[in-house]
């Protein structure tokens, strides 16, 4: 490997902060930001008893949609979160957890970007604010109707 790719390697890996939490639980902070914030996109790998890993986001997609105005239960996330269920990658519960299931070690680098693409995605399909006043305003001068 040359110097430069070495260089470019730890510049990449730099952006990226882990910290042990408890119950072996690794937090991800990823130099990913969630759409109209500055709040960057956190992973959660939690090791399970079987020896696999449940990665996810611990429900914070939910929660920035909800606070920008949004609606985990349109029609169009709906269809979103199955589409995902059908390919296999990501999954959400029953909490609005977006959730990646990793088999083995060498799985969870790529779950973990599973995840947090899962989450910055569904938060980028929720109307900002400033989209929601435009669509309320359209609504209410009746020009959506023309």
């Amino acid at each position: 490997m040359t110097t430069a790719a070495r260089n470019l390697k730890q510049s990449l890996c730099s952006l990226f902060e882990v910290y042990a939490d408890e119950n072996g639980v690794r937090r991800v902070v990823l130099p990913i930001e969630y759409p109209g914030t500055s709040d960057n996109v956190v992973v959660r790998v939690r090791p399970q008893p079987d020896g696999s890993y449940r990665i996810n986001e611990n429900g914070e997609a939910a929660l920035h949609a909800s606070m920008a105005d949004g609606d985990t239960e349109s029609e169009s996330v709906k269809r979103w979160i199955e589409d995902l269920n059908k390919c296999g990658t990501v999954s959400m519960d029953e909490n609005e957890i977006l959730f990646v299931t990793g088999e083995s070690e060498q799985s969870i680098a790529h779950s973990i970007f599973r995840a947090a693409e899962a989450a910055q995605r569904s938060n980028s399909m929720q109307p900002r604010p400033r989209e929601l006043t435009a669509m309320r305003a359209t609504l209410k001068t009746g020009s959506a109707k023309q």
